[in-house]
C-alpha cells in the first residue's frame, strides 16, 4: 500500500473517530497548528521519525511548539503513528483530516500564493472577494513564493487562478513552443 493511501485510510478513521466523539471542533485548531509547523519546519518528520527519541519525547516536542497540551485524541493519534513506525505519514494525515473538515464544513480550501509578503488587510480583502465569488466561506493559506516573480496565483480547491508574471511567461512559452512546433 503506497503511503499516500495508508495517510488516507489513517487520516479517515481519525476523522470519523473524531466526528462521532463530537471532537472535530476541539481537534481542528491543533491539526491546523501542526500543519503549519511541518511547513514551517520541514525537518520536523525527521525529528518524529527519529528512533533515538521515545514516544512521549516526540509528542512532548509537538506540544512545545504548538504551546499548549494536544486533545487527548489527537495525542493518542499521534502515539498510534509513532508506535506503529508511521510517523513519516502523520503531516499527510494531517492534512487529509484538514481537507475532510472543510468539505464536511463547507469551507473553502484557498492557498493565496504571492511573490513577497502582503499585509493582512490585503488578505482579508481576497478573503472577501472569494467568500462573494464563490458564496461560501473560505479558509486561506499565504504561501510567499518569489518564483512567482510579481503577481499572485490563488487556488480553490484544487483549482488554480494564475495571475503572476510566472504564469504568463509560461503561456507565452508554451504558445511560442507551439507554433515552432506548427511550422
Amino acid at each position: 500500500m503506497s503511503l499516500e493511501a495508508l495517510a488516507k485510510r489513517y487520516a479517515l478513521g481519525f476523522f470519523e473517530f473524531c466526528s462521532s466523539q463530537n471532537q472535530l471542533e476541539e481537534v481542528y485548531p491543533f491539526v491546523k497548528k501542526l500543519i503549519k509547523l511541518f511547513k514551517l519546519n520541514p525537518n520536523l518528520r525527521n525529528v518524529l521519525d527519529d528512533k533515538g527519541l521515545g514516544t512521549e519525547e516526540k509528542v512532548g516536542l509537538l506540544e512545545k511548539l504548538v504551546q499548549s497540551q494536544l486533545p487527548s485524541s489527537l495525542q493518542k493519534f499521534i502515539v498510534l503513528l509513532i508506535n506503529r513506525n508511521r510517523s513519516t505519514i502523520l503531516y499527510h494525515s494531517l492534512l487529509i483530516f484538514r481537507t475532510l473538515y472543510l468539505k464536511k464544513k463547507n469551507i473553502l480550501e484557498v492557498i493565496f500564493q504571492v511573490a513577497e509578503s502582503i499585509d493582512s488587510k490585503t488578505i482579508k480583502a481576497v478573503e472577501e472577494r472569494i467568500k462573494d465569488d464563490f458564496k461560501a466561506e473560505c479558509e486561506i493559506d499565504v504561501e510567499v513564493k518569489p518564483e512567482l516573480i510579481a503577481g499572485f496565483t490563488v487556488i480553490v480547491n484544487g483549482k488554480i487562478y494564475d495571475s503572476s508574471v510566472h504564469g504568463q511567461l509560461n503561456a507565452v512559452k508554451k504558445m511560442l513552443l507551439e507554433k515552432k512546433l506548427d511550422n
